[in-house]
């Protein structure tokens, strides 16, 4: 996406400090633009970009754009009148699509890493996990939803012990 050294920021560990997470049911426009940014930067292109929006909206593209500018324009429009919803639905198609050519999977990598961070500084309560978007909040509540979703396999407490072993499934 930007080179194999990386920015300067990333070079040296500097970042913004996570912002108080106020964005979940919406998509600001600041969003949306670093989310279109991010698909241009894994050089899916211009028409790529459109394709992913359209199939994704389930609109047609403009029959009349077919210069690299004219459809960069229409992609930022599809974006800003997308509904919020559908904007991280694309969010997720782009991670997809980075994948394309991408034969040591930098680009996905990167494209994860960078949307994270901007989520992050924008407080935004969505993640990218593996090609998914996931709740995000603070340490303990991301802590309650990973224990939620994987609960450890440890021993029942000693206090339960007792009651728990009489307990026999159904037949």
């Amino acid at each position: 996406m930007n080179g194999n050294e990386g920015s300067f920021s990333d070079r040296f560990g500097y970042r913004a400090p996570d912002a108080e997470i106020t964005i979940r049911e919406e998509a600001p426009e600041v969003v949306r633009e670093a989310i279109t940014m991010l698909g241009f930067a894994t050089e899916i292109g211009p028409n790529g970009m459109r394709d992913i929006i359209c199939e994704v909206l389930l609109k047609r593209p403009d029959p009349g754009n077919w210069s690299p500018g004219n459809v960069e324009h229409e992609v930022h429009h599809l974006m800003a009148e997308a509904p919020w919803y559908k904007v991280y639905d694309i969010t997720e198609r782009l991670y997809v699509e980075a994948a394309r050519n991408d034969y040591d999977g930098e680009r996905q990598k990167q494209f994860s890493e960078r949307l994270n961070g901007v989520f992050r500084e924008l407080g935004v309560g969505w993640q990218l996990e593996n090609g998914k978007l996931v709740a995000r909040g603070s340490d303990a509540f991301n802590l309650a939803v990973r224990d939620a979703v994987h609960p450890r396999h440890s021993q029942p407490s000693q206090s339960l012990w007792p009651f728990r072993s009489g307990l026999h499934p159904a037949h």
